[in-house]
């Protein structure tokens, strides 16, 4: 059964009227007219059903999409958060490499300053 096939008949229930009088007031034969009545009505009750049932997998395939799309906007969000930590870390590295640079540098400048003054 569906998902939402109990629930939605559990709320039809409950919106069906209770049944009014007591055994004695319920006739002891019922004519073609009493039946046809009850015909449609029962057809009617059951086309309600069916629309029900039908809006409820409308929803229930409208939450999984929703769900799939979640789930692929939170991929994306990590996958992004992944590589902006590369990205920082390649940082780092290249902060670290220019201060290694920088060191070697000036210490060549004074080995230059120091070969050119003597």
């Amino acid at each position: 059964m569906r998902i939402f096939g109990s629930s939605i008949l559990a709320l039809c229930c409950a919106f069906l009227p209770p049944f009014a009088g007591s055994a004695d007031d319920v006739p002891d034969s019922y004519t073609q007219d009493d039946l046809t009545r009850l015909k449609t009505e029962r057809d009617a009750a059951r086309a309600q059903l069916d629309a029900l049932e039908s809006a409820a997998d409308l929803v229930e395939t409208d939450l999984n999409k929703l769900n799939r799309q979640l789930l692929a906007a939170a991929q994306e969000s990590r996958r992004r958060e992944e590589e902006a930590i590369t990205i920082e870390r390649r940082l780092i590295d290249l902060h670290i490499r220019a201060d290694t640079i920088e060191r070697q540098l000036l210490s060549d400048e004074e080995g230059l300053e120091e070969l050119i003054a003597a």
